[in-house]
């Protein structure tokens, strides 16, 4: 483990760098809404930090395969724009304090992995849920209703 601490430069998203693995440091602040807008980024691996407050509606801009962002202090809802990102694959964003309703990929979307749990979502599971997901993990979470059908389809879910 490292000790960077500090905020993320804001040179550090005008850069063409294809993969950015900062996790488990002290690295803290915001997110730099220009650091989701580089079309060269396609890992963004964040997780186990301080990194605090929502996650930039510029999220939905980047063409990452894999965001893991889990183990921080993020706040609020994940923006919708999130659903935009058509090479998604692998999103984490369990362990932050993330609240509100998750919103629903489309049913092509390429995401295998999507682990939300440990957070504070809440309402309906969304029905993309399962779709075309290999893993989901949404436990310790407020969600409410009834598991979409769709669920059964996925190999591994943790809904507990």
């Amino acid at each position: 483990m490292n000790r960077l601490e500090g905020s993320l430069p804001k040179w550090l998203a005008v850069m063409e760098i294809g993969i950015i693995i900062l996790s488990d440091n002290r690295l803290s602040g915001s997110l730099p809404l220009s650091l989701f807008q580089s079309q060269s980024l396609s890992v963004l691996e964040l997780s186990r930090n301080n990194f605090s407050g929502q996650i930039p509606d510029t999220i939905g801009e980047t063409s990452a395969m894999t965001l893991m962002l889990s183990g921080n202090n993020f706040s609020g809802s994940v923006p919708k724009s999130i659903t935009k990102i058509y090479r998604l694959l692998f999103l984490d964003l369990s362990k932050n304090k993330l609240s509100g309703e998750f919103p629903s990929f489309n049913h092509d979307s390429l995401l295998a992995l999507l682990d939300i749990s440990s957070n504070e979502f809440s309402g309906n599971v969304p029905a993309s849920f399962g779709v075309s997901t290999l893993m989901l993990s949404m436990s310790q979470n407020k969600f409410q209703r009834r598991i979409p059908s769709g669920l059964h389809k996925s190999p591994i879910s943790d809904a507990s």
